[in-house]
């Protein structure tokens, strides 16, 4: 994403947020159907199920990824090194998959 969006130093703060926007509307989306999709199908159930169990739970996770993952992101992108990023961003999501985990299954019952 350094590279699509480039920070300047002129306006770090603006392509920060850029790099922010970029990542909550073009990566998170497909990246929670995916994962949707593998943990239904690693669970057992079929393809039908994880079909069904997307259109059930997507967009509540979806908008709980944008309200938790946004402040993380921001503060990953601005003031995390960049070679510190992948560590930063995997403790959080380490934290995040339970959280979706617990959700998927409050939504289900």
């Amino acid at each position: 994403m350094d590279k699509l969006i480039p920070k300047k130093k002129e306006s770090a703060t603006f392509d920060g947020i850029k790099r922010v926007v970029f990542d909550r509307f073009i990566f998170a989306p497909p990246f929670i159907l995916l994962f949707l999709y593998a943990v239904t199908m690693l669970e057992g159930s079929g393809h039908e199920a994880a079909i069904a169990k997307i259109k059930e739970t997507f967009w509540p996770i979806l908008k709980m990824n944008w309200q938790i993952w946004t402040v993380f992101q921001f503060i990953n992108v601005n003031y995390v090194p960049l070679k510190y990023r992948v560590l930063f961003g995997n403790a959080v999501a380490l934290v995040w998959s339970v959280i979706v985990a617990v959700k998927r299954r409050q939504l289900a019952q």
